[in-house]
């Protein structure tokens, strides 16, 4: 199967610049929905990776900024972001399964909702919110794929640690790191040019990594990772 067959390149790349434009446009008159916007677009294209091999499906970055938005604009906001940019980014991937984007989607809107409660628990944001926060969306994804997909559930167990690593572990350091930052920016706005230097770079670094994809596929361990049986 050609990579094309994976990813819908064209309409991805036409979206990317209707998103973008749509950000630029946003910026003078509402910083902060901007940056929503450029968050639907960061997490977009971190979807790429995980629609060509499904091991790095969680390299994806909507739950993180699904969190992000819960806790500084409202559970409501966090979950509507993080459920509509999954559903929507799944036109630009056809081999993938429906039913993960789907159920990954209640998952994240469900634990958004719960974001304010978590924070109150747990003192604010920081590495133990975001840790329940994420342990809440692994709880009900797996009880949706066990009520409704089960004869997926074997395959999911058996990309647990790999989802684990990534979720947990990536993103956890991507909070500890960025957290406040991001904050500020939902908060303040974007204040300078430097937020969008450090958006380029991670589109460059999922690139870079798509690209990595392409030759992984061809190796024999990940063969059977991938969403289909090539033909």
């Amino acid at each position: 199967m050609a990579l094309e067959e994976y990813v819908l390149w064209k309409p991805l790349y036409y979206a990317s610049i209707g998103i973008f434009i749509l950000a630029l446009v946003l910026l003078p008159f509402n910083s902060v929905l901007s940056l929503i916007v450029i968050f639907s677009l960061v997490s977009l294209w971190s979807r790429i990776p995980g629609g060509i091999l499904y091991i790095f499906y969680s390299l994806e970055l909507t739950d993180f900024f699904a969190f992000v938005i819960a806790a500084n604009i409202g559970g409501v906001a966090g979950g509507l972001f993080g459920a509509i940019t999954l559903l929507f980014s799944k036109i630009f991937f056809p081999d993938e399964e429906f039913y993960v984007p789907l159920y990954h989607s209640f998952s994240i809107f469900i634990s958004a909702l719960l974001v304010p409660l978590i924070l109150t628990f747990t003192g604010g944001v920081n590495i133990v919110s975001f840790f329940i926060y994420e342990g809440i969306i692994f709880l009900i994804y797996f009880i949706l794929v066990f009520l409704f997909s089960r004869e997926g559930l074997g395959y999911e167990i058996s990309e647990l640690p790999f989802d684990i690593f990534f979720n947990f572990f990536v993103n956890g350091g991507l909070i500890t790191a960025l957290g406040t930052v991001l904050s500020n920016l939902m908060t303040k706005g974007i204040t300078s040019g430097w937020p969008l230097v450090i958006f380029t770079g991670v589109i460059l670094f999922f690139f870079v990594l798509t690209k990595s994809g392409k030759r992984l596929s061809k190796l024999t361990f990940f063969k059977r990772f991938k969403h289909k049986a090539e033909e």
